[in-house]
């Protein structure tokens, strides 16, 4: 029966990796629009919490997941939800990543998990309806720190971990603070504590872990950026591959190289799980069938 499940639950995995086609024109295309939002002239982003880049790229977020068919709406803070019910409700399963940038950064930083998140749940729900569990997709409003020293600032919000009056305290470099910036895109600071989700399912469990998943590969990938950029700068090798003087071939093969890799990687691992779980399986049914002699002996 052990066995059994196993190559169930490997099934059906490997169908909904094959099964759930992405329209990767489209998440190309959106990668490319999203990059023109912070454009610099000399190459690469700079798309600065609450800056009118910032905010036209946030927009430009909501307008995808309504085309999705999707329950859209900003936090107090700024983060942009899409959000579909799930028929059995409980906690939603949550992807995404943050929209702002680095001063030069790289047309994939955040933005590729922004929009791939959003495809992910997007293609879910046109290809198999209304989901058992509440799926959202989201645009985290700050992560950088490049504007503001308040790095994470978006998912702090989220998790309840803002410091008292930070809003207030924080300053850019021409001195405008954290408080006055929101206010000038129509948020209230006082209503920051808002932002909070307690309802975010963060547990990782064998059947719909892939979230959880995604999110630590994206801070692994986010982590190697930073590392790389230390290294390099800010327009270094590594952002001027995806400088926004044109979205060539070039650029666009690169992109469908990268989301291949990604791919091809998710079915190792997907693998790789199943794998484990037959191998689990296999010792469950022996250390079961141990016990039952141990007390066949006894009695």
């Amino acid at each position: 029966m052990a066995g059994s499940c196993a190559g169930s639950s490997r099934e059906s995995a490997m169908m909904t990796s094959e099964l759930v086609a992405i329209d990767e024109r489209r998440l190309l295309r959106r990668l490319d629009d999203l990059a023109q939002r912070g454009a610099l002239p000399s190459g690469g982003l700079y798309r600065a919490l609450y800056t009118p880049a910032h905010v036209a790229a946030t927009e430009l977020y909501a307008d995808w997941c309504k085309e999705a068919g999707l329950l859209v709406r900003r936090d107090a803070v700024g983060n942009v939800w899409g959000r579909v019910e799930g028929s059995r409700g409980g906690r939603a399963i949550v992807t995404g990543s943050h929209i702002d940038t680095v001063r030069g950064g790289g047309a994939l930083d955040g933005a590729l998990g922004v929009v791939a998140g959003l495809e992910a749940v997007a293609s879910l729900v046109a290809q198999f309806g209304r989901p058992t569990r509440i799926l959202e997709c989201v645009a985290i409003c700050e992560e950088e720190g490049s504007r503001f020293s308040t790095n994470f600032w978006g998912a702090r919000a989220i998790a309840d971990r803002l410091e008292p009056d930070e809003a207030q305290r924080a300053r850019d470099a021409d001195g405008i603070t954290l408080a006055d910036a929101m206010r000038g895109v129509g948020l209230d600071p006082a209503r920051a504590s808002q932002a909070v989700r307690r309802d975010i399912d963060k547990r990782r469990r064998r059947g719909d872990g892939a979230t959880s998943r995604c999110v630590a590969r994206r801070g692994r990938d986010d982590a190697r950026y930073r590392e790389s950029r230390d290294r390099h700068g800010s327009s270094g090798r590594r952002d001027s591959g995806h400088d926004r003087r044109g979205a060539g071939a070039g650029q666009r093969r690169s992109w469908s190289r990268a989301l291949h890799g990604g791919r091809a990687a998710q079915q190792r691992s997907i693998a790789a799980r199943a794998h484990r779980r037959d191998r689990e399986g296999v010792q469950g049914d022996r250390t079961r069938a141990r016990a039952r002699r141990r007390r066949s002996h006894a009695a």
